[in-house]
């Protein structure tokens, strides 16, 4: 990828001139990730799923325009800055993006449907890239959450959202862990046993009472 537009590797490890260059000017971040990557992955295999990667890549530095630049974060996540962008421009971006993803590709003799899920993170609103980067993938979890395909632009609340489910995943975790409910969930969300379903809290019980 030859283009000066695309940088390969991870803003988030940027050295810091390089990061104050990408954040400078009001950038916006516009994150995308595929939709279902893994099942390409599982049943074409890596070699494949590498081949469909690199169609993505060229698909989006086609569709860039002067001011914006492409890098890749992960296996099949990447961002685009848009410099000096405001909503409306960062939204068309976007929708550029999505755009040049819907024609098929045909991988292995199989032709496949890209689909991305795509947040948006104004760069006014961040104070460093490193909270635009996150900005802009709360905001790429909840156009996945929405039903994936779509750009989804970051909203303060969307972060106290992500916050609280993590905080329920944790006390879910060790509930299974410690073989106990989780403080405040109501009982038909205890931990299930995997073998019978039932709540681990009733199997052990169970067990108590017949030794």
């Amino acid at each position: 990828m030859s283009s000066p537009a695309w940088e390969p590797g991870a803003a988030s490890t940027a050295p810091a001139r390089r990061r104050e260059r990408l954040l400078g000017g009001g950038t916006c971040a516009l994150l995308l990730d595929l939709d279902d990557f893994k099942k390409v992955n599982d049943s074409l295999g890596h070699r494949h799923g590498d081949r469909l990667l690199v169609e993505v890549a060229t698909r989006i530095r086609a569709v860039l325009r002067p001011g914006e630049r492409a890098i890749r974060l992960g296996r099949d996540e990447f961002v685009v800055f848009v410099g000096h962008g405001d909503a409306a421009e960062a939204t068309a971006t976007a929708d550029r993006l999505l755009l040049a993803l819907e024609a098929p590709v045909r991988v292995a003799e199989t032709e496949l449907t890209i689909g991305a899920s795509l947040g948006i993170a104004m760069g006014h609103t961040q104070g460093d890239l490193d909270s635009l980067l996150g900005a802009a993938d709360v905001a790429m979890y909840t156009a996945k959450k929405r039903g994936k395909g779509m750009a989804v632009t970051f909203e303060p609340y969307m972060q106290q959202a992500a916050q609280e489910r993590l905080s329920v995943e944790s006390d879910l975790r060790r509930a299974v862990c410690n073989h106990r409910p989780a403080p405040g969930l109501p009982a038909d969300r205890e931990p299930q046993d995997r073998c019978t379903g039932r709540g681990r809290g009733a199997r052990a019980l169970e067990g108590r009472r017949t030794r």
